[in-house]
């Protein structure tokens, strides 16, 4: 077969590297050249593997975390790529479609569509800011959440339910008021209630819909009904 080395065992083959404990082991791979152009190295003090290749250290195990690009690990995964790099793709259908992650310049978080060749190839989906600012068809949020299209944006709320609804069901709520985290409690100051007017049919292409609002009084935490907006 052309092999140096052939191990052959009755069971499990197995290679044992074996030294004092501050120390580990190492698998080198080079040529006259170039010495360590490939390395794996195991360090028994830190517990710790690195996997090398072009003379630099591309892959880290630190325990129980993975390091990509990062010999210091604080996750079980850690990826480490410079600005505008991307730093996961999932592919589909070898190359047809692709989803990637990156921090662009600013530190901010892209989800980008696109193929193998060219992975922003349909735009930046979505951008989560460092401020916490969410933008869908922006790059540049200026709120919890922006949605901007070349043509009609649209936000929905479905109710998914495959039976038979019935009349005055509220089936999608917009709720208005203040989250308390230390004590992990939410107050409900107003809020917009979509209910059916009649009972709807599977289709529901003739069902009528009213739209309740409701808000409170100061120092009542009771929701009161204001407007109806009805279907007729």
């Amino acid at each position: 077969t052309g092999a140096l080395l052939t191990l052959e065992s009755n069971a499990k083959p197995v290679i044992h590297f074996q030294s004092p404990n501050a120390y580990g082991g190492s698998i080198i791979f080079g040529s006259v050249a170039d010495s360590d152009e490939g390395k794996i190295d195991y360090d028994h003090t830190a517990d710790r593997f690195q996997w090398k290749t072009g003379g630099t250290t591309r892959m880290t195990l630190l325990s129980d975390k993975l390091g990509i690009g990062t010999s210091s690990p604080e996750s079980p995964l850690h990826v480490l790529c410079n600005s505008n790099a991307y730093g996961f793709t999932l592919e589909e259908n070898s190359g047809a479609e692709t989803f990637s992650l990156k921090m662009d310049g600013g530190g901010h978080l892209q989800f980008e569509a696109g193929v193998a060749s060219d992975l922003d190839s349909k735009g930046t989906l979505m951008t989560i800011k460092d401020d916490g600012n969410i933008g869908i068809g922006t790059t540049k949020p200026s709120t919890d959440l922006q949605l901007s299209d070349n043509t009609t944006p649209t936000f929905s709320i479905f109710e998914k339910d495959d039976n038979i609804i019935t009349a005055a069901h509220d089936y999608a709520v917009i709720q208005f008021g203040v989250h308390d985290d230390s004590a992990d409690t939410i107050r409900v100051g107003s809020k917009i209630v979509a209910t059916t007017a009649e009972e709807w049919a599977d289709n529901g292409s003739d069902a009528g819909t009213d739209l309740e609002f409701y808000t409170c009084d100061a120092g009542d935490s009771n929701l009161d009904l204001r407007m109806i907006i009805q279907d007729d």
